[in-house]
């Protein structure tokens, strides 16, 4: 017996790969920056088209020392020969309170 059809259920959308035709690019999560920054990571973002050469992102953190700059710096080649972008990093407070200036009040 066959389920019954749902009626105005969206369309599926194609995946990246079928609409690419290509695996995705490598994604944050495979990068050092979790090991640079450990338990004080609080969220990364990927962002960008596909067809740009680079991988964006954008890296949350609870606290930026110097230490985590020249982590940082170390690691930039070998994002940039895989393919990615050196990630934006942000305290989260900072990103927070950014937040205030692109309300629309």
């Amino acid at each position: 017996m066959r389920a019954p059809r749902r009626r105005n259920s969206p369309a599926r959308q194609p995946s990246y790969t079928e609409e690419h035709g290509t695996r995705p690019p490598r994604t944050a999560r495979s990068w050092p920056i979790c090991s640079i920054f450990a338990g004080r990571l609080d969220a990364i973002v990927a962002y960008g088209r596909p067809s740009h050469e680079w991988t964006r992102s954008l890296a949350l953190v609870a606290s930026l020392a110097i230490d985590d700059l020249t982590a940082l710096a170390a690691a930039a080649p070998a994002w940039h020969q895989a393919g990615a972008a050196t990630p934006l990093v942000l305290p989260r407070d900072e990103f927070d309170e950014s937040l205030d200036a692109l309300s629309h009040r």
